[in-house]
């Protein structure tokens, strides 16, 4: 006696499950013909939860569906449970208020790490004069703090090789916004590249890139330049007591600049 067909095919549970010391998750389970299986997982390895969108599809799991259906002559199930795990991935939750999120290509995902840090840059007699007493002798030397913050971004599920190519960027300065950062304060210090892969069964191999940029951003307080920002271009003069625009003896600039604005797109 042959056994009944399935229900019909399509999405039969859906489970989710939200909990602080594991973080939140959640199942969907489908009802497949074996021959649709692979063009399924194909076209939703990149899911998002219908019901939150912080979740994404992190696993998928194939077996055999065996409640009420056709088991073939070889005692297999001719149809398949697939089940697409979701977790909470980051992929689109906002950044630090102060960093504006890049532009980054559809299907890719982007992290940020931040280390603030900073750049202690001598200074000698020349460039200081107290507010009373006599003026400093030429070997007198101080030290100016200057914030260097760094930022570490991690560019994975890259499927484009194309996208690769990041020697326009390393050693080049931002010549325009970028992270909510004024031009030329943002340099592009090295980008680490490793493969890494996406739960597509057809083409599953995929890059991961860690982009390092550090900032260095001179905000002056008072004087004449009360207000303006200087950057990785710029150097402090000490004989007119001004930061002022610093070029090579050819003429160039000591860090060439570029947009940054698609180096994730």
């Amino acid at each position: 006696m042959t056994a009944p067909a399935p229900a019909p095919y399509g999405l039969k549970s859906i489970h989710a499950e939200y909990a602080y010391a594991t973080g939140w998750t959640a199942q969907a389970v489908y009802c497949l013909p074996e021959s649709l299986v692979a063009a399924f997982i194909s076209g939703n390895y990149l899911a998002e939860f219908a019901a939150s969108t912080y979740m994404a599809v992190v696993r998928i799991t194939d077996e055999p569906w065996m409640e009420g259906d056709v088991v073939l002559s070889t005692g297999f199930s001719q149809s398949r449970k697939v089940t697409l795990h979701f977790a909470v991935v980051y992929l689109d939750v906002p950044w630090p208020s102060n960093i504006t999120r890049p532009d980054y290509a559809s299907g890719t995902t982007l992290k940020l790490r931040t280390h603030f840090a900073a750049e202690h840059l001598p200074m000698s007699g020349r460039s200081l004069k107290p507010a009373s007493g006599p003026v400093p002798s030429p070997n007198s030397q101080e030290t100016l703090v200057i914030a260097m913050d760094e930022y570490d971004i991690e560019w994975d599920r890259v499927e484009d090789t194309s996208d690769l190519d990041f020697d326009g960027y390393v050693g080049f300065v931002n010549s325009d916004e970028f992270l909510g950062q004024p031009a030329g304060t943002l340099y592009c210090a090295g980008a680490d590249q490793a493969p890494s892969f996406v739960l597509d069964p057809l083409n599953p191999v995929s890059w991961k890139t860690s982009v390092h940029i550090r900032k260095r951003c001179i905000t002056v307080e008072g004087g004449a330049q009360d207000g303006e920002q200087f950057g990785w271009n710029d150097w402090y003069n000490p004989h007119s007591q001004q930061w002022e625009a610093i070029s090579l003896t050819n003429g160039q600039d000591k860090y060439a600049s570029t947009s940054f604005a698609g180096m994730f797109s």
